[in-house]
């Protein structure tokens, strides 16, 4: 597809029906010409404006149109696109950046997504934002198992995919700091990222001291300030009443350590918290994995559930979307993996990782949960699973400019590798291409063939398993 994560729009594996649905030559820098009279179904984001009088062009004039480009914080900025519906991502930009007052070194860091439910899209320089939202719909569908409303997505200005903490540490302007403050709130408050209660009641407290300057703020003022909500996924585990207890706690601690710093000073404070999780500055994807092993009685009918798959410049993240917990968390080193495609034999598309286990000697009484050659898997059953691999690989590419960045971060993350899959449930899907979820040692990808593979096109492994497993990073 030539839309989607990674900054491309789609994968090669959907590009023929992307083109249908997009109207576009994917090989092209512009979409087609859509048909006379056509109505594009962003009336909520922009408005036609008087066509343009040029004096008699034999070409159809374009009409102006309103943009409306949105923060994460809420914030929005309106602006007028002369070209219409064929203004591209790349004349946005500019645009963007001025308005929202932030410093022209601040364009690598950012960029324009189309956000949904359950997909989130980086438009690449050369897509057209009005067309691509007229056919957000089709592309959830191509693109996403669930199911959403016909509601117009919005056009978002955030952290580009690919701003990973070598990136975003260079940039010390305040006004972008205070992007990267705003957008690791919402990841916080609206549980993205799965922090614990003490975490998040300290994070609150430095929102407290931004907002409420107070030597001495009370509960309703925690109550009024939106970076103190308490994290849906923390909801079981406290009362409102001690919620709002701990924050002022916090806040007293926070007062006695940094009393008196200024606003940005704070900001970053909270920002480097965050920088401690190996998921910060991640891009989600959704999908579902088998649930995971349990003692005692084992229901066959178990219902798949919902995760979160991170990917950032430290690894692969999987978060149960549920309770917010990790599943998984490795860095590339530790693990390989490869995307496999839906096919007419009815195996649905899946993102497969492959890992050592992390408690080998407990999983010894389970026949299913280590492969032959000692290796764990977690398969991800998503339609996304080649947008996931695409951006896997660019941040593989990237691995070499910052080795060291990602070698130091490494030493203070916990691994995280406790899934084991449900042995009841095994084999009732398959792996695309594969032997019942096992892929052989041709067709998992690691850093030393990540380049190797881009040469050619991807084929579904046919041969069977490799008793010596995988090749090792």
């Amino acid at each position: 597809l030539d839309i989607c994560a990674g900054g491309s729009l789609c994968t090669a594996i959907m590009a023929t029906e992307t083109e249908e649905v997009l109207g576009f030559d994917a090989s092209s820098d512009r979409h087609s010409d859509e048909a006379p009279g056509d109505d594009v179904a962003t009336d909520i984001y922009c408005e036609d404006l008087d066509d343009l009088d040029l004096g008699g062009s034999p070409r159809k004039v374009p009409r102006q149109r309103q943009a409306v480009v949105s923060l994460l914080c809420g914030a929005q900025f309106e602006f007028t696109c002369p070209a219409g519906k064929e203004t591209t991502t790349a004349e946005m930009l500019p645009l963007v950046l001025d308005g929202f007052k932030l410093p022209p070194e601040a364009a690598e860091a950012f960029g324009l997504f189309c956000v949904s439910t359950s997909l989130t899209v980086q438009l690449k320089p050369h897509h057209q934002p009005f067309k691509v939202l007229r056919k957000w719909p089709d592309i959830v569908a191509l693109c996403s198992n669930n199911k959403e409303d016909a509601v117009e997505a919005p056009l978002i200005y955030q952290r580009a995919e690919l701003c990973h903490q070598g990136i975003e540490r260079k940039h010390l302007h305040p006004r972008t700091i205070e992007l990267f403050f705003q957008e690791m709130t919402f990841n916080v408050v609206y549980s993205f990222y799965p922090c614990a209660l003490e975490e998040a009641a300290c994070l609150a407290a430095i929102h407290l001291a931004i907002e409420c300057p107070t030597p001495k703020p009370n509960k309703e003022d925690v109550a009024d300030c939106e970076g103190c909500q308490l994290p849906d996924h923390l909801r079981r585990q406290t009362t409102a009443t001690k919620w709002r207890k701990a924050v002022l706690d916090a806040h007293d601690a926070l007062q006695a350590e940094a009393s008196g710093a200024a606003d940005v000073e704070l900001m970053l404070r909270y920002i480097k918290r965050g920088r401690a999780w190996p998921f910060y500055g991640s891009t989600f994807f959704y999908g579902y994995i088998e649930a995971p092993e349990t003692k005692g009685v084992v229901l066959r009918d178990r219902p798949d559930e919902l995760v979160r798959i991170g990917v950032n410049l430290d690894g692969i993240h999987v978060i149960d979307d549920k309770y917010n917990q990790l599943a998984l968390s490795l860095g590339y080193a530790e693990l390989q993996y490869n995307s496999y495609e839906a096919d007419a034999d009815g195996a649905e598309a899946s993102f497969l990782i492959e890992y050592t286990d992390a408690n080998p000697l407990e999983s010894a009484g389970s026949a299913s949960s280590l492969l032959p050659h000692g290796k764990a898997q977690l398969v991800v059953w998503t339609a996304q699973s080649g947008m996931i691999d695409a951006l896997v690989s660019r941040y593989l590419e990237a691995l070499s400019a910052w080795e060291d960045l990602v070698n130091e971060r490494m030493q203070h993350f916990d691994r995280v590798a406790s899934y084991r899959p449900n042995p009841a449930a095994r084999g009732r899907k398959k792996v695309a291409g594969g032997d019942g979820g096992k892929a052989n040692g041709a067709g998992v990808f690691t850093i030393s063939r990540v380049l190797s593979r881009k040469k050619k096109p991807r084929q579904k492994p046919a041969s069977p398993p490799d008793p010596a497993g995988p090749t090792s990073i």
